[in-house]
């Protein structure tokens, strides 16, 4: 913002005008909004921290929030289960251990929603029957753990892949040398 300002002092209008600037590069509204409110931050603390209003900035961003509503800030798609059953169809084809992990890894991420961190911490006693026991995660600061729903198809890819590496305990997903 800097560079665009070219030494101008910061104005409710010249503000008004970068975001509209941002909106037309390309920007998605929600980063629009985060350099505003960043600027606002910016001028309070310059204004012995009382509030300022901008209220043409704000008009301004509300208009772009409705022109921009389809526009996102960099999310992709989830993927459908057509999707995932055809990614691990195609992993299952390579025939590797690689291959078959990455399989039950991307069935158990999709069934479960968990990060990629998430599931390269199951552990082989994390599955009993239809749940997945999830100790921890991001969302849940307290360590309390959630147990979660593991659908047949899932359950019957990570036999699989149990069976076919002999995993009986510890870490469920492992690295393995091509074969």
């Amino acid at each position: 913002m800097s560079l665009w300002l070219w030494g101008r002092k910061i104005t409710d209008g010249l503000l008004a005008e970068y975001a509209t600037h941002l909106f037309d590069i390309g920007k998605a509204p929600g980063t629009i909004s985060i350099v505003a409110s960043a600027v606002k931050w910016l001028l309070k603390h310059q204004n012995g921290g009382k509030p300022v209003e901008l209220p043409i900035t704000s008009a301004t961003l509300s208009g772009i929030r409705r022109a921009g509503k389809d526009r996102g800030r960099g999310q992709v798609n989830g993927l459908t289960w057509q999707e995932v059953e055809r990614v691990c169809f195609l992993a299952e084809m390579e025939n590797t251990l690689t291959a078959l992990r990455d399989a039950a890894m991307i069935r158990l991420l999709y069934d479960c929603l968990l990060r990629v961190s998430e599931v390269v911490a199951v552990n082989v006693g994390d599955l009993k029957e239809k749940t997945l026991t999830l100790r921890s995660s991001e969302s849940d600061q307290e360590g309390t753990g959630e147990s979660l729903y593991v659908c047949d198809a899932t359950r019957d890819m990570l036999d699989r892949y149990r069976e076919n590496t002999d995993i009986t305990d510890g870490a469920m997903f492992r690295t393995y040398p091509s074969r």
